[in-house]
């Protein structure tokens, strides 16, 4: 087998364990990695509260729906992120308390809204009319709307976003609006921008701008504020040869923590002001080397330019994308009468861009296996149903190999899309 990477990575599967896999399902398959999750929680939500106490986590759904995912983090004692009436939906369905679901997203429909003001669930409000509609509805179903309140600092981060309320007198308003209503309750601040590189000192500025707000927009809130959200964006671990793409550095959950708990710490304890509910949303941080996939090689072109092997994966299977930087992955040589190819690994559908690596060199041959590390991030959820179907999601537990999602079959796809 071959590794293309300079260390090892999660999964590394001796040619007998994948033979048990490949056996199991007759198609390409994720293969879901529960230990790895589980420590990746563990390891992020231990490092923030080493440095700010009243810290919650909350699994940002959309990164990736696994049901299992989603009920390891509520054992966990971690909130659930949802942006969607969808997201929401699954999250009840796996029997997740709804004072335990934040609800963001710039578009939140009416039903969906009453829902989660009954439930109980903390909505973070993403726009003024959105208010509005929220205060109707509580008032009249005489219901107690638990909200927090998006903030947007494009100006001052220089950083667009197209999110939140402007961080202005308008804005504090709507914050006054909500504390003088009997039926809406104000829950805190939230905050959320995905950082060009991902650098803590960006996250640094990001608490700096809120505190500043607060000290000079609304002071009085210092005092009742009961959570402040910041939001995700940050780095998961990697192989070194991915981590060359952001300069050889990835920074560790350690810097993110001490990045955004630095400031608020000396800003609560310069006037003795009591501590928020710190609030954190990963996603891709936890889930990235959570989940690996596994294809074969159908066939391998020499004789163009450029040269290449087509396999049975797509990039929309492990970067959906499209993104440029090549994945860690080990190569199996299964397949009989290998030969040697420089160029690219591509995918089954019938885009040019469809490249999984662009930088192989090496034996290969029809019927060989890639395992494909660093997928657990946007890719069930992003991937499209283009050429091909979505394949399996498999698990071992107790050493058996299990199947969490069954491939999705053309007949099945069918019927319940187009009802023929």
């Amino acid at each position: 087998m071959t590794i293309n990477s300079d260390e090892a990575f999660l999964w590394q599967p001796s040619r007998n364990e994948l033979t048990r896999y490949l056996e199991h399902t007759s198609g390409d398959f994720y293969v879901f990695h529960k230990e790895q999750f589980r420590k990746n929680c563990q390891r992020f939500e231990s490092t923030f509260k080493k440095y700010y106490t009243n810290t919650r986590i909350a699994y940002s759904v959309k990164t990736n729906y696994l049901p299992q995912m989603i009920s390891e983090i509520d054992s966990l004692g971690w909130y659930s992120e949802a942006v969607s009436g969808f997201e929401y939906d699954l999250a009840q369905s796996l029997k997740i308390e709804e004072k335990n679901i934040i609800f963001n997203g710039p578009i939140k429909t009416q039903d969906e809204l009453s829902k989660a003001i009954r439930g109980g669930a903390t909505i973070n409000i993403d726009s003024v009319g959105e208010l509005d509609r929220i205060e109707y509805i509580a008032v009249a179903n005489k219901t107690v709307a638990k909200l927090g309140v998006r903030l947007n600092f494009s100006s001052a981060l220089d950083s667009d976003s197209r999110f939140g309320l402007p961080a202005d007198d308008t804005t504090v308003s709507c914050i006054q609006k909500i504390i003088d209503s009997e039926y809406l309750e104000f829950n805190g601040l939230h905050v959320h921008y995905c950082f060009s590189g991902k650098k803590p000192e960006k996250y640094t500025e990001l608490v700096e701008a809120v505190i500043e707000f607060l000290d000079t927009k609304c002071p009085q809130l210092w005092s009742s504020l009961k959570t402040l959200n910041f939001g995700g964006g940050f780095f998961s671990s990697m192989p070194d040869k991915m981590a060359k793409n952001w300069g050889g550095k990835i920074p560790s959950f350690d810097d993110y923590a001490q990045a955004i708990t630095t400031p608020l710490n000396q800003r609560l304890e310069k006037d003795k002001l009591p501590a928020p509910q710190l609030i954190l949303e990963p996603g891709l941080a936890v889930v990235a080397d959570a989940m690996s996939f596994v294809c074969r090689v159908d066939s391998v072109k020499t004789n163009i330019d450029p040269a290449c092997a087509i396999l049975t994966g797509s990039v929309y299977n492990i970067k959906p994308t499209k993104s440029a930087i090549n994945l860690p992955w080990i190569h199996y040589q299964l397949g009989s009468k290998p030969i040697h190819l420089k160029g690219y690994l591509t995918g089954f559908t019938c885009m040019e861009d469809d490249i999984l690596d662009s930088d192989f060199d090496g034996s290969i041959a029809p019927n060989d296996a890639f395992v494909f590390g660093n997928v657990g991030a946007y890719t069930i959820v992003l991937q499209p149903s283009f050429i091909r179907l979505a394949p399996a999601v498999l698990a071992l537990e107790d050493g058996e190999i299990i199947t969490l999602v069954n491939p999705q079959t053309n007949q099945e796809f069918i019927k319940n899309r187009f009802y023929i």
